[in-house]
């Protein structure tokens, strides 16, 4: 896949040949590299961690995606658990273990799973983003998660953040 067949897809479904397709062929001009050779294999997981960390931002999103290009091996899948690890980042098994913890009032396997999380090296403040953005798009189908978007948010920018997050779960 191609950058102009829509390597970087997200942000490409609404204008295919408008603004952003120019604005990458201009990047790739000044860089010298060409919008029409294959890009490393990306996992669709991988595009969608992308997409989700770049937070609507085209640069950020390349940036991030030239992070994991510069670390990963030529021909190596870029893949969901490589950029989880490089950028410090809970796994979706751990954002849902700890959902489900929560929905079962378990607070000993929440206390084990936020423990576990800062174990395994990931930022509590990535974490507690991720917790977000899950939130935010799973609200609909379970809108008692509503109640955890106010805390969370004060979470994040908290110096305290694993007292934080356990008083909050």
């Amino acid at each position: 896949l191609t950058i102009s067949e829509g390597a970087i897809r997200p942000y490409n479904r609404v204008m295919e040949k408008g603004y952003r397709i120019k604005l990458l062929e201009e990047v790739a001009k000044r860089y010298g590299f060409s919008t029409k050779v294959p890009t490393k294999k990306l996992s669709k997981e991988a595009i969608e961690i992308i997409a989700e960390r770049g937070e609507g931002s085209f640069r950020d999103s390349i940036s991030l995606l030239d992070q994991i290009s510069s670390i990963s091996k030529d021909g190596e899948e870029i893949t969901a658990k490589l950029l989880e690890e490089t950028l410090g980042l809970a796994s979706k098994t751990q954002i849902n273990a700890l959902i489900s913890a929560f929905e079962n009032q378990n607070s000993n396997e929440i206390l084990q799973i936020v423990r576990g999380v800062r174990d395994s090296g990931v930022d509590l403040k990535n974490f507690a983003s991720q917790l977000l953005n899950f939130i935010t798009e799973n609200v609909g189908v379970k809108p008692y998660l509503s109640q955890l978007l106010v805390p969370l948010t004060r979470a994040e920018k908290s110096n305290f953040i694993e007292m934080e997050l356990l008083s909050i779960f």
